[in-house]
């Protein structure tokens, strides 16, 4: 991944996959050390760039 240049995906799920009694399904950042360096709006997960030269 380039430097100082934010990577975002689009989440996607399997539609055949048995989820059981769930209507529902969303995505959700968990708790971990790197939590913070990631966003989520909808379906897009955004990684925040991490600047090399002036790491926080």
């Amino acid at each position: 991944m380039p430097e100082n240049k934010n990577k975002t995906i689009r989440l996607a799920i399997n539609k055949s996959a048995d989820f059981g009694q769930i209507g529902y399904r969303f995505f959700t950042i968990v708790d971990g050390l790197d939590a913070s360096k990631f966003t989520l709006k909808g379906r897009e997960l955004t990684f925040k760039a991490t600047a090399f030269k002036a790491p926080k």
